[in-house]
């Protein structure tokens, strides 16, 4: 099953929804206000309830979600199962498009002028969604790597640290590079806003937030046999094992 594509299309549906009841003099540029129903603002969750999500990845130690409970207001968009056969990657639907629509209303309000069009709202739709796939991809290729190198080095808050920089460093490196010069504003604001996080562990993305930490930062997160010696032996270490990701195989999607 192709769950982000299936998540992208039913957020497409409901912009598609939402422009059938516009005036057709709205229909190609709008401002966010003049299609949307007003009541829907106030019936969504606040962003920070979804910067404020529990850990999403099963495990064994004291923060896993099986382990821990959570007492925040935080919304899980996506969720990773470790293997047995084969790994499990979830996206939730209803939070990713309560997500989706939340943050049109945050970037309207950041931009207060800017004038909508639906393959502006589509845009945003994949990159909402694609955010939160690449951050369960994460946890399944360290969950196929541990497999790999046999290594249990599973620390749920460090991992999603390094998952929510992972998932940033994969949206710059593919979608920011499609992304046209007029849409650069909405990007720039999704960007700023969609990676505030405040939970423990990933708020800690920062740590990870170029390029050569975040390699760093997965190879000492393995900490595979040997590691240290082929470093002093000025083996790449940290790109070969970077160069690794993502894993492909042992994973099944669904939407939740």
């Amino acid at each position: 099953m192709n769950a982000r594509k299936i998540v992208i299309d039913s957020i497409e549906q409901s912009i598609q929804e939402m422009m059938q009841k516009a005036p057709n003099s709205l229909r190609t540029s709008f401002c966010l206000p003049e299609v949307m129903l007003p009541h829907l603002e106030y019936s969504l969750p606040r962003l920070e309830e979804f910067m404020n999500p529990p850990p999403d990845v099963e495990g064994d130690d004291d923060y896993s979600p099986r382990n821990i409970t959570q007492t925040g207001n935080g919304i899980l968009l996506g969720v990773y199962f470790q293997m047995r056969s084969p790994g499990i990657l979830g996206l939730y639907r209803e939070n990713l498009e309560q997500f989706f629509w939340r943050l049109t209303q945050e970037i309207s309000h950041k931009v207060p002028n800017w004038r909508w069009s639906v393959a502006d709202l589509n845009c945003l739709a994949q990159w909402v969604v694609e955010k939160t796939y690449w951050h369960e991809r994460f946890h399944h290729s360290m969950d196929i790597l541990r497999h790999l190198y046999n290594v249990k080095t599973f620390n749920t808050l460090h991992e999603e640290a390094l998952a929510v920089a992972y998932s940033r460093f994969r949206l710059c490196q593919t979608e920011r590079k499609l992304c046209e010069v007029s849409r650069q504003i909405l990007w720039d604001e999704f960007i700023n806003l969609s990676f505030q996080y405040t939970s423990p562990g990933y708020c800690d993305w920062r740590n990870f937030a170029d390029k050569a930490s975040l390699k760093t930062g997965v190879s000492d997160y393995l900490r595979v046999s040997k590691n240290q010696w082929l470093k002093t032996a000025r083996v790449p270490v940290a790109d070969m094992i970077f160069a690794m990701l993502p894993v492909n195989g042992g994973l099944d999607e669904m939407v939740m």
